[in-house]
């Protein structure tokens, strides 16, 4: 194996931080060894969206340096706004290895829009009895190799790149002892604007941008996405420390929504404050975990 699975680093860039997480695996269970997390340079950054690489590899270098893992394996969480996906029909009896060549010698059907070079991923959404829903993700390869590169600046010894919507879905179904059967609602509050992730039986159904929102139309809004309608709403609140806390106050008295900042150590208590950024590096670490 070419990369130890006992140990793991995630990063994400958090809005407006970057954020490590580095994970062991004791008796069983995962144990955050060390974690570090830094503002992002000024004007670096815009919701996921890198403008400058350079001081984010500088900070992210100093990171590592800080919490001694720079020779642990990592993976870095992309932005979603950097992927496009596509629920996809397959038959079921298709190996993994045709279903992919199936999807790349298909990309410009099943993508039109793209003509760009791209990376893709697949995963079975839900199976049929003769049809599976398969779940195909693409990014752009010049996106990927500005990570990788970012990456390799900062002296970080990278082995994959994941989407960071599914290492919050991770990291909420790892906090989560008892997942509700309805839809839970995962909340990424940055300086300037809002991410929402709607995720349902372990599968990240869809992903909005918000760039302003109150706390009464974010009531509507996700009653519009519940099943059934009316019910009490799971959101859970990560990213900037200082929106989740407001925003988490600002929710406490409506009795349909259920706000829960989100801890994926919630008994640790040193980790009470910084725990809204630590959801999509734990989440990004424990997907590379055996």
């Amino acid at each position: 194996m070419l990369f130890s699975r006992q140990r793991h680093t995630g990063i994400a860039l958090c809005g407006d931080h970057i954020t490590l997480a580095c994970l062991s695996r004791k008796h069983g269970q995962p144990r955050l060894e060390h974690y570090a997390a830094a503002p992002l340079p000024t004007d670096c950054c815009t919701a996921g969206k890198l403008l400058q690489t350079e001081p984010i590899a500088l900070t992210l270098r100093q990171l590592s340096e800080e919490a001694h893992v720079q020779h642990w394996p990592a993976s870095l969480a992309l932005s979603a706004i950097y992927t496009m996906r596509k629920l996809i029909r397959l038959p079921s009896e298709l190996s993994d290895a045709e279903r992919e060549t199936l999807l790349t010698e298909n990309l410009p059907h099943y993508f039109p829009d793209v003509t760009d070079p791209v990376q893709l991923d697949f995963a079975t959404h839900t199976q049929g009895e003769h049809e599976d829903e398969v779940l195909a993700s693409i990014a752009r390869t010049a996106d990927i190799e500005k990570f990788t590169s970012l990456a390799i600046t900062a002296g970080i010894r990278l082995c994959a790149i994941d989407i960071d919507a599914y290492a919050k879905q991770q990291a909420m179904a790892f906090s989560s002892a008892h997942p509700a059967p309805y839809p839970h609602f995962f909340l990424e509050c940055y300086t300037d604007s809002m991410q929402l992730t709607i995720i349902h039986a372990n599968q990240t159904l869809s992903l909005h941008k918000l760039d302003s929102l109150t706390v009464s139309s974010l009531q509507h809004y996700l009653h519009a996405f519940s099943t059934p309608p009316h019910t009490l709403l799971k959101l859970w609140l990560s990213g900037n420390p200082q929106q989740c806390l407001r925003l988490h106050a600002a929710l406490s008295d409506t009795p349909t929504i259920l706000a829960t900042i989100l801890n994926p150590f919630p008994h640790q208590e040193k980790l009470t404050a910084p725990s809204p950024l630590l959801g999509t590096a734990v989440g990004t670490a424990l997907r590379w975990l055996a």
